[in-house]
């Protein structure tokens, strides 16, 4: 009985790392689309090149993995917030007066800009980040490898960050405001434009730190971000399109679901469990979990 309990709190907590880097790269696909109410399609590929901007930093820091995985860390998120900024300069801002269709193509094409980009210069081979945290922790009966609860605690501190500066500062409400009402925002004096960029900035950034914390146990190659796209599009359409509580809540479902499946049944089959799973509940909710029938005025 105790073996079993154990197994359970392992898949349990794989389930949660994974789902917190779900909801890390869905809260930034659905950031742009509150402000925009374009699809980002390009944004599971600003995960794969912060993950491989942190591995560049790892191998430019040198042997000491404490310093050169906090290098990682700061390569991915400046390197993914970056590419992020200067995607809306270059793209989605020329596009903000053309039909919606316009953008989801140009988003595709940015897609596969940015993967071909890693395949010329990295190549298919499979890279690692090192980790200063490769070793087990020992808490009661259960051995966790120490990364993975880097990536639960950093996880749950950058979305505990997020929410905080959405509700509680000055920006972050201003960027509520545009996302609630564009129009609105603008009769009382905030810079729409101004915050676009740091809804771009924000995402970015999330997507290079969900990367450099999860490259070291899923490697870095150059399609990761297309695979996890995928499923932080989903994520987003079941929590509901914008919905920061339900990007959350649908990446941590994901995770769970994919993992206990797993660990439990076929491995093979987990993905189409799990979003067998999600569609359901679209179907007895096709607004989402925490979706809205009314459209936005």
């Amino acid at each position: 009985m105790m073996i079993e309990i154990n197994y359970f709190m392992n898949l349990l907590l794989g389930g949660l790392v994974v789902g917190f880097i779900y909801a890390l790269t869905a809260l930034g696909i659905t950031i742009i689309y509150g402000i925009l109410q374009i699809p980002d399609f390009s944004h599971g590929n600003r995960y794969m090149i912060g993950a491989y901007a942190g591995f560049l930093a790892v191998s430019v820091a040198g042997s000491m993995l404490e310093i050169s995985y906090v290098a990682a860390i700061l390569g991915a998120v400046a390197v993914s917030s970056v590419i992020a900024v200067l995607s809306y300069l270059f793209v989605y801002k020329r596009l903000l007066s053309a039909p919606h269709i316009t953008s989801f193509i140009a988003a595709i094409g940015l897609l596969m800009l940015l993967e071909g980009f890693a395949l010329a210069v990295f190549g298919p081979r499979y890279q690692r980040i090192h980790t200063p945290f490769d070793y087990m922790v020992v808490i009661g009966a259960l051995r966790i490898n120490a990364q993975r609860l880097i990536v639960l605690f950093c996880s749950i501190a950058a979305i505990a960050s997020l929410l905080y500066f959405l509700r509680r500062t000055v920006t972050g409400i201003a960027l509520e405001a545009v996302a609630q009402s564009p129009i609105g925002a603008k009769l009382v004096g905030i810079n729409t434009d101004k915050m676009t960029l740091i809804a771009f900035a924000i995402a970015g950034a999330l997507a290079g730190f969900a990367a450099a914390l999860i490259a070291p146990i899923t490697l870095v190659y150059p399609i990761m971000g297309a695979e996890l796209n995928l499923k932080a599009f989903v994520i987003c359409v079941v929590g509901g399109l914008g919905n920061i509580p339900g990007a959350i809540a649908g990446g941590l479902v994901l995770g769970i679901v994919e993992s206990l499946y797993g660990g439990y049944f076929d491995i093979r089959w987990k993905n189409l469990v799990a979003f067998g799973i999600l569609v359901a509940i679209l179907i007895l909710k096709p607004e989402g979990l925490f979706g809205k029938k009314e459209r936005r005025a």
